[in-house]
């Protein structure tokens, strides 16, 4: 909590050298790039109550100053953001519009407690053709022109494993960029198969992340992508193992957890979930091609049972990732995930032969994208998110 009461131009302008001002939470962490300061802020008539949301990089030190708890009225309101320095201005992001998302019974629902339903594209991480995508531009133009209000981060164990602090670096600069255009970055660990075996690491890892972003409102962590054939047990013992890490510095932001199976015996986890910690969703990944009303129906007696579903990853495919897209059944899915307000990301952006791959080989890895560039699958989720996100 932050104690309300906005700042004088002179204290706003004062601060711009001490400090951020009163009523500002500043969340420092080290970054290599130049100083600057952006400031962003609705683009509307400036006649009503409004909030800044700024980012100020001086000597090396990022500090999100993010929505305070007080408004800034009319020329008044504008004068405190001028003060900073160096500015632009903007139509309100998405994530300055909702805020920091958490889970309600069933629903994952914004500051406002009002549903909220994230759609948008998951990197991929399994080779270089996904690794490309990892730029601040290419998340530029998913936010822009493809409407994405969500990009999920995939990092795989090995890597992390390798170097970590590499891993680290190259996940903050995609969750930077989606800072930069007010989109939510979900950071999954990409594991599939005995994570129980190595708590250690994720826990590290994502404590990491947690303290870097615990005060930013558009991060969250899936923190085991797909458990295959473990039992539950085990696999809800990985996650009461992992999740303290994380809740130890950031007790707010949505946690996504798997289940067995791929992420599809949603019941089974509902009917002993994980107790005592908040902000807890269940992932449930399908592929059009290969899952059907079958689990949907599983995930719809999950949610019965009084769990929040989170579709973290799906494709128009089959659920090896190649095969033929099933646009009737994918249909079906869009409707259910829309119905239920489960949020949304598709596999994959990379440039490969699969069918579930967004772009053809060859394809821009910063963008912007033009049809040529894209496969089918690619072409049908872009104009989905556009049709569907278009007014955010």
């Amino acid at each position: 909590d932050v104690p309300p009461g906005p700042p004088t131009t002179a204290a706003a302008a004062a601060s711009a050298t001490s400090g951020p001002p009163h009523g500002f939470i500043a969340a420092p962490r080290e970054t290599p790039a130049p100083r600057r300061i952006i400031v962003a802020g609705p683009a509307a008539a400036w006649t009503g109550p409004t909030y800044c949301e700024v980012s100020i990089l001086l000597s090396g030190t990022l500090f999100s100053i993010r929505r305070a708890s007080w408004a800034l009225a009319g020329a008044a309101g504008i004068a405190a953001c001028l003060a900073f320095g160096s500015y632009s201005f903007a139509q309100q992001s998405f994530v300055g519009a909702h805020g920091r998302p958490r889970v309600e019974g069933t629903r994952v629902v914004d500051e406002k407690g009002e549903p909220i339903t994230l759609r948008g594209m998951s990197l991929y991480c399994w080779n270089q053709q996904g690794k490309q995508f990892f730029n601040k531009e290419a998340v530029g133009h998913l936010a822009r022109d493809w409407k994405c209000t969500l990009v999920r981060i995939a990092v795989l164990p090995r890597d992390v494993k390798n170097s970590m602090a590499g891993e680290i670096e190259r996940v903050k600069t995609v969750i930077d960029a989606c800072a930069a255009n007010g989109v939510y970055a979900l950071v999954d660990y990409h594991s599939m198969q005995s994570a129980q075996n190595d708590v250690a690491t994720p826990r590290a890892f994502f404590e990491a992340l947690a303290k870097a972003y615990a005060r930013s409102p558009n991060v969250m962590y899936e923190i085991w992508n797909e458990p295959v054939q473990e039992s539950w047990e085990v696999i809800k013992g990985y996650h009461e193992a992992v999740i303290p890490a994380i809740r130890a510095v950031d007790p707010e932001s949505i946690i996504v957890v798997g289940s067995r199976h791929w992420d599809q015996e949603l019941e089974e986890a509902s009917l002993n979930p994980i107790k005592g910690v908040k902000n807890v969703a269940y992932a449930i990944h399908f592929y059009s091609g290969t899952h059907r009303q079958a689990l949907r129906d599983n995930g719809a007696r999950a949610m019965k049972n009084g769990v929040a579903l989170f579709a973290s990853e799906y494709g128009l495919s089959t659920a090896s990732g190649n095969g033929g897209l099933d646009f009737a059944e994918q249909k079906l899915w869009w409707d259910w995930l829309d119905e239920n307000h489960i949020s949304s990301a598709n596999w994959s952006v990379a440039a490969l032969d699969e069918t579930s791959a967004a772009f053809k080989p060859g394809a821009s890895p910063t963008g912007p994208w033009p049809d040529e560039m894209l496969k089918p699958s690619g072409i049908a989720v872009r104009d989905y998110l556009i049709g569907k996100n278009g007014g955010r």
